[in-house]
């Protein structure tokens, strides 16, 4: 799939440059995101089976609110426009797209957003704070579960 990605960027004019290298840490990022909400999610799934339910639907919600099939800014014709676009950067998922455009789309370098990496990286850390807080506190019960 990823092969095909990229033989239609090609196709569409759009050329391997340095800034293509921004590609690997964003996917560093995504997978250190995805651990960290993982980790929450297993200790939850192991509680309460009804949590997958719950993942599916909010994951379809996740996918809507990022800026994945559309790009992600409300201009001045919108009301409240300044509150949405903050809302929506709020979104961890969002600096990875962002990320991941800006790279191969608009050659922009990874460092160029150093309010929405700093947040990011303090979101991930809090995520697996809370992970591994829940994997401490609930350990004696997953023996009993499993």
């Amino acid at each position: 799939m990823l092969l095909i990605a990229f033989v239609t960027i090609l196709i569409c004019g759009f050329v391997p440059n340095l800034y293509w290298f921004g590609l690997i840490y964003y996917a560093v990022c995504a997978f250190a995101f995805v651990e960290g909400v993982s980790l929450i999610l297993s200790v939850l799934t192991m509680l309460w089976r009804d949590v997958r339910k719950l993942v599916t639907s909010l994951m379809r919600m996740l996918m809507y609110f990022s800026p994945v099939i559309w790009e992600c800014h409300f201009g001045d014709s919108v009301p409240f426009h300044e509150i949405l676009n903050f809302i929506m950067k709020m979104n961890p998922v969002y600096y990875i797209i962002t990320g991941y455009r800006d790279s191969v789309f608009y050659s922009r370098p990874f460092w160029e957003h150093p309010a929405l990496t700093l947040y990011f990286w303090v979101f991930v850390f809090l995520l697996y704070l809370a992970g591994c807080a829940l994997m401490y506190k609930f350990k004696r019960k997953f023996i009993d579960m499993i």
